[in-house]
């Protein structure tokens, strides 16, 4: 840096400069990185808010607890942590945001060990949750396969042969068996979840894609280098196929 400012006969940045530029890039860097995450165009779910916001809560708190104090972005560091507990503190105890954390296969119920923001939820709390969700999506289940069925004579003989044959597990059992497996589960894939039918259900229901403007941006980018000024007289359907092509011409 220097050598180009000698270059440009421009005055050398000082070290007090140098300083406030590493100190707010040390503090800006976990917030970009938030959002870095958050924006991306594939394999993005509703379940990364939440543990996306802990960690970076957690590692703003790190920097905030160093030995060595910032000299100039300390007051920076503090705002940007009060200012993401002031906007988000309404979605922490979210029961709907709760499960698709914990029901996606990166986070599951780690993540709420290091959360400070969940107060009133830990894993315990959250792994009664995910049973109590799990087991009424297997009893809408059951009931959406009976509608069709005789319900009177089933429910009759349902009253009158209340056993189970014998080695034979009910449903509800079933559904709690297979979310022990999913939490012990060591995969962190999503595709793991084809492996507990019930799970995923209930994934789908609460996982929601976050829909993100960069795929748009960049096709806005594209059409500006199609539109120039010399090519301001295009056809619209003209226009569009070269903006298609110049767009896709990486899959051609």
């Amino acid at each position: 840096m220097h050598a180009i400012m000698d270059r440009c006969s421009l005055s050398r940045i000082t070290a007090a400069e140098i300083e406030v530029v590493q100190e707010y890039t040390e503090i800006m860097e976990p917030l970009a990185q938030s959002l870095d995450i958050l924006q991306r165009e594939n394999g993005m779910f509703m379940g990364y808010l939440l543990p996306t916001l802990c960690n970076l809560d957690r590692k703003l708190e790190g920097l905030e607890n160093k030995p060595e104090r910032y000299t100039y972005c300390f007051q920076l560091l503090r705002g940007v942590r009060e200012a993401l507990r002031k906007w988000f503190a309404a979605i922490w105890e979210d029961k709907r945001l709760l499960l698709a954390a914990c029901l996606h296969p990166r986070f599951k119920l780690d993540w709420l060990e290091s959360c400070q923001a969940t107060t009133h939820t830990n894993k315990y709390t959250m792994e009664a949750l995910l049973k109590a969700e799990i087991k009424m999506g297997v009893l809408n289940e059951d009931s959406d396969q009976s509608s069709d069925k005789d319900q009177e004579g089933d429910d009759l003989e349902d009253d009158f042969f209340n056993f189970l044959p014998q080695g034979k597990k009910s449903a509800v059992d079933t559904a709690e068996e297979e979310l022990v497996r999913y939490l012990r589960s060591p995969s962190r894939e999503v595709s793991s979840l084809h492996g507990f039918p019930r799970v995923l259900r209930c994934f789908l229901q609460h996982n929601t894609g976050m829909p993100s403007s960069a795929a748009v941006e960049c096709l806005f980018s594209t059409g500006g280098n199609v539109m120039t000024v010399k090519r301001h007289s295009l056809s619209d359907m003209l226009f569009e196929h070269l903006v298609l092509l110049r767009h896709n011409r990486n899959i051609l």
